[in-house]
């Protein structure tokens, strides 16, 4: 079944998905604000992304930066929709491989709004998750690039 989600299409999605540190029954609309202070990532909605890879990296990313928080971490996620290019960068963090998350799947639906190229989507509106799944870092660090100065635990 995560195959499926693994190639979801990043311009046509069929589904889209929602990473989270914490097993929730409904995704609730919450404040994004962005550091750089770019538009798009600031709105009271859900946040979702076409890419299977990048909400991974959201359901580890709250968590990574609480044990980190005495280094200068950053964090790059994102990707694009027309080229299908994921960036994941992770960098200056203490990392355990056996840290957990939870990706949240729903079906595509119309009113989720998306501009350009972005493979991110935002829904006005609490939603309900068709399928979660729990996930562990040691699983999906291949798929990204870590800092040399990042230390395991």
């Amino acid at each position: 079944m995560i195959e499926k989600y693994m190639s979801n299409n990043l311009n046509n999605p069929t589904y889209l998905f929602h990473g989270s540190p914490k097993l929730l029954e409904e995704i609730e609309q919450r404040q994004a604000t962005d550091s750089n202070h770019n538009l798009e990532n600031e709105d009271y909605a859900v946040f979702l992304t076409s890419s299977y890879l990048v909400a991974s990296a959201y359901a580890f990313k709250d968590k990574i930066k609480q044990m980190s928080d005495d280094l200068p971490w950053d964090f790059q996620i994102g990707g694009n929709a027309r080229t299908g290019e994921i960036n994941i960068v992770i960098e200056n963090v203490n990392i355990d491989d056996n840290l957990e998350g939870y990706i949240y799947v729903f079906p595509f639906e119309q009113d989720f709004k998306h501009n350009g190229n972005s493979i991110q989507y935002k829904c006005h509106r609490n939603i309900t998750p068709i399928d979660r799944i729990k996930i562990k870092f040691s699983d999906f660090k291949e798929y990204y690039i870590i800092n040399q100065n990042s230390k395991h635990l």
